[in-house]
């Protein structure tokens, strides 16, 4: 008699059913305890491998190799490429994590449609490998997703049925043995490039947030069916309340020493439009990991609905993004005149975005003289064009609105 059909039969002779109940199905067999699930081969299976019962091999739970063996291995499959160019290796894994309303969720859909679609992520990020995703969606129901991608999909000018996106709007109980297996199951069928998990809380139900092994324990089971099938897993989370950047803000232990790489976003201003009900968020994406280059990102996101006031009317999307690493004048900040050091001082005293004639008044308060308008619209640009400062386009008789992008602190002004 097996564990399962034993502790079965311990539990029906316990609680004595009424006659006539029928035996509960056992769960399917959990390919996690006997290695990660292998691609079904036809004919006999190799020796030592025999069919799990969900349609895979299993694999030896551990393999010792000489290292020899193992650099050839990796020299054999030739080149690492990345599945978003400069962000995120191909089969990697790691966390998106944010604050509370950082659009975390509108950053997981864009790069499940851009992976599927072949198009940039935000628009921006190159995808050198699309393919199928898969997405696990546990916040919010089934038309939000809908409204959402179809949002997405009509700002990069693609059809959403014929995208390889796969959706199961339910987070997977990753301590759940069922879950386990049919998460398993579906990515061995549809052999994604992408898995995204949103959100992890809904996941790691009943898990010690703070055990750091219990949570180790529990991210491994997804990664190894995802790694062992190369598909890149980003599971998305949220950051704790407290003060502070990067990495030590994710909420709970684990998922910031799991993950290869880490998206943090912070939201720089948030506004809605009153006639119109459009909303303008601005977010720092800043991207760390151990084997690809430190990264902020400064992303602009408007979204307004046809009719704000029908929850089914199409939303329409537009984002803009700023790579503030990735620009001269990021890169040596010291060339910047003495007109450019108090214009982005200005932006930056003010968390929300403010028009040239504000940034002028701050720098006159502070400094007692103002500047002029053709020096401030020229700063500006210039300040723009490297990356330190980026602004809202209001509409064509509004001023633009400005705002500081990058983490890094502003050079000493020249004396």
């Amino acid at each position: 008699m097996s564990s399962i059909t034993g502790k079965i039969a311990a539990s029906l002779l316990t609680e004595r059913p009424a006659p006539g109940t029928p035996l509960p199905e056992p769960p399917p067999p959990d390919p996690y305890e006997t290695g990660p699930p292998q691609p079904q081969r036809t004919g006999a299976p190799p020796d030592g491998k025999t069919p799990n019962g969900l349609g895979y091999t299993s694999e030896p739970a551990l393999e010792f190799v000489p290292l020899a063996e193992l650099r050839a291995r990796v020299k054999a499959r030739g080149p690492r490429p990345y599945l978003l160019r400069g962000v995120w290796p191909i089969g990697a894994y790691g966390v998106h994590a944010a604050e509370t309303k950082a659009q975390k969720s509108w950053n997981a859909l864009d790069l499940a449609v851009s992976v599927a679609s072949g198009t940039p992520w935000l628009g921006h990020v190159p995808v050198d490998a699309p393919g199928p995703v898969v997405t696990f969606w546990g916040e919010g129901d089934d038309a939000s997703l809908v409204r959402r991608t179809d949002a997405i999909c009509q700002a990069r000018h693609v059809d959403p049925d014929q995208l390889p996106l796969i959706v199961c709007c339910r987070a997977p109980h990753l301590n759940d043995q069922r879950h386990r297996a049919e998460f398993y199951a579906k990515v061995a069928e549809v052999q994604p490039r992408l898995v995204v998990l949103d959100p992890f809380y809904l996941s790691a139900r009943g898990a010690n947030g703070a055990d750091l092994y219990a949570m180790g324990e529990l991210l491994e089971h997804p990664q190894r069916v995802c790694v062992a099938l190369g598909a890149a897993l980003v599971i998305v989370t949220h950051y704790n309340r407290r003060d502070g950047r990067g990495p030590l803000r994710i909420t709970g232990a684990g998922p910031a020493e799991w993950g290869r790489v880490l998206i943090g976003a912070t939201v720089k201003s948030r506004r809605t439009d009153p006639a119109s009900k459009a909303t303008t968020v601005v977010t720092q994406l800043d991207v760390i990991g151990g084997e690809v280059p430190e990264r902020t990102l400064c992303v602009v996101r408007h979204i307004v609905a046809d009719d704000p006031d029908d929850l089914d009317s199409p939303l329409r999307y537009t984002v803009t993004v700023t790579d503030a690493t990735d620009t001269p004048a990021a890169k040596d900040r010291h060339d910047l005149s003495p007109a450019a050091h108090k214009i982005l001082d200005a932006v930056r005293s003010d968390a929300e975005p403010a028009s040239s004639k504000t940034l002028v008044d701050r720098i006159a308060a502070k400094h007692g003289h103002g500047l002029a308008r053709e020096t401030v619209s020229k700063e500006l640009k210039a300040l723009m064009d490297g990356g330190l400062v980026d602004c809202i386009a209001q509409g064509e008789f509004k001023p633009k609105l400005w705002f500081a992008c990058g983490s890094q602190e502003p050079p000493d002004a020249p004396l």
